[in-house]
């Protein structure tokens, strides 16, 4: 390369700390690191490279593991990163016959096309049940 400097992935977590305005100590804490293993990630020679439980941590908390990892970023939008991962955890949520409605529904937005409301009854999702809870009684059973 002539002329460019190629980043490395020490470069990289400091630019990730630094555009999201996180100190050195802060960041080491979303990591579960301590700072002097912080500084060590982010050291220009001789320094480590952070393990997988680090990425992940600091990934959920909106730093771009892609873009630490390979110096492409995985996206720019990222108010747009954040509605998506609503939208599919509200979907997630959903029973399979309300996810297929969802998805018929958003492609017909796509198309342009306004969505007739929902003709068939919407099943509610299941609520997760505690463990050893005994089942609640179903609407046929008897109450005693």
């Amino acid at each position: 390369m002539s002329g460019v400097q190629k980043s490395t992935i020490q470069d990289r977590i400091q630019m990730e700390r630094s555009r999201l305005g996180l100190s050195q100590s802060a960041l080491a804490e979303i990591g579960g690191v301590s700072r002097e293993t912080q500084l060590n990630y982010e050291k220009k020679e001789g320094g480590s490279t952070p393990n997988c439980v680090y990425l992940t941590r600091v990934m959920e908390k909106g730093l771009d593991v892609m873009f630490i990892l390979t110096g492409k970023r995985a996206s720019t939008d990222w108010a747009l990163d954040a509605m998506l991962r609503t939208v599919i955890d509200d979907l997630e949520r959903c029973s399979p016959e309300n996810q297929l409605l969802a998805v018929k529904y958003v492609a017909m937005l796509a198309a342009g096309m306004t969505p007739p409301l929902p003709t068939v009854p919407v099943v509610p999702a299941k609520k997760p049940q505690a463990r050893g809870a005994a089942p609640a009684p179903s609407k046929r059973q008897k109450r005693v």
